[in-house]
């Protein structure tokens, strides 16, 4: 996750969006989908707020044991096959 560090706000923001495109255009799972929406468009919200510490703040709500660290490892994942 070396790049996460390289990734601007703008950038976050982006990979936010096609993130959750291809999750609604990929899964059937509904619920999921309803999940990651609801976690990621919160974090969203978080980093037009925030000057700095989006990338700990990120690595860190990945490493929660719920469902939405659930959804962060996998927006992780993502970033990482992208960059």
């Amino acid at each position: 996750m070396k790049q996460l560090e390289n990734i601007t706000q703008k950038q976050l923001n982006e990979f936010i969006h096609l993130f959750l495109n291809d999750i609604d255009d990929y899964s059937d799972d509904v619920r999921y989908n309803m999940l990651c929406e609801a976690t990621l468009n919160k974090f969203k919200v978080l980093i037009t707020e925030s000057d700095n510490n989006i990338h700990s703040r990120l690595l860190t709500e990945s490493q929660k044991d719920t469902e939405q660290g659930d959804v962060f490892k996998d927006f992780l994942f993502y970033i990482d096959s992208l960059a």
